[in-house]
């Protein structure tokens, strides 16, 4: 899910306002946090999906404006 608002973030720069970027970044930020403090908590599964969901935005959206 944070990949895709990353991505969106990427692509979108314009459409989204200064405290919605300054908040997912927080979150995003966050996250990546907890990966890698908690225990048990698959690093890679988690830089994979954040990847894709990348991925998958920036290939939403080069859909849609076309």
């Amino acid at each position: 899910m944070f990949g895709i608002l990353f991505g969106w973030i990427l692509i979108k720069k314009p459409f989204i306002d200064s405290d919605s970027k300054t908040a997912i970044i927080v979150f995003i930020i966050g996250g990546w946090i907890a990966t890698f403090t908690m225990p048990n908590v698959s690093i890679l599964g988690h830089a994979a999906g954040f990847a894709a969901g990348i991925l998958l935005s920036i290939g939403l959206m080069a859909k849609a404006i076309q």
